[in-house]
């Protein structure tokens, strides 16, 4: 029975020792500043306002995928019923962003097709960008529309027109 007795508590000690080494391990990355609670990116969270019918759709991009004209990973699309309508904006967020330089770009699908259409003189429906650039007889170029995401930015605001 003394024997059982003392299993059970050189097992206690080694308990306590390994919780008393965890608990240092913890304390010691706490002070070297990182953080379990953020998880592994950022938000990105904002408006799009908006006049006309039709879902919203909103790009956060990186320079080589608005360069090549890509979608990207990041695509949010809203849908817009009455409520949004009657509000004249929807609201987006993107989760999980690692830090680095994006653009946000936005169009409303008018007629439906998931895609923003264009023509010879550029886009047929409304479209815009965070940091609006609308030169006359180009498009706007990545550095135009580009910001730094090293924290959650968020209450950003901008329309299509």
């Amino acid at each position: 029975m003394g024997e059982g007795f003392r299993v059970s508590c050189s097992g206690r000690r080694l308990m306590g020792k390994a919780m008393w080494g965890c608990l240092a391990t913890l304390c010691m990355l706490g002070f070297c500043g990182w953080s379990f609670a953020e998880g592994p990116g950022h938000s990105v969270a904002g408006d799009v306002t908006f006049e006309k019918t039709g879902n919203i759709y909103v790009k956060l991009v990186s320079k080589e995928d608005f360069e090549a004209e890509r979608d990207g990973p990041h695509t949010f699309v809203a849908t817009v019923g009455p409520e949004e309508i009657r509000k004249g904006r929807v609201a987006f967020v993107f989760r999980d962003i690692p830090a680095g330089t994006y653009g946000l770009c936005a169009f409303q699908d008018v007629d439906g097709t998931g895609k923003l259409e264009t023509g010879l003189f550029g886009p047929k429906e409304p479209w815009g960008n965070y940091r609006p650039s609308r030169p006359s007889l180009r498009a706007p170029r990545f550095d135009e529309i580009s910001f730094e995401v090293n924290g959650d930015k968020t209450g950003i605001a901008f329309g299509v027109k």
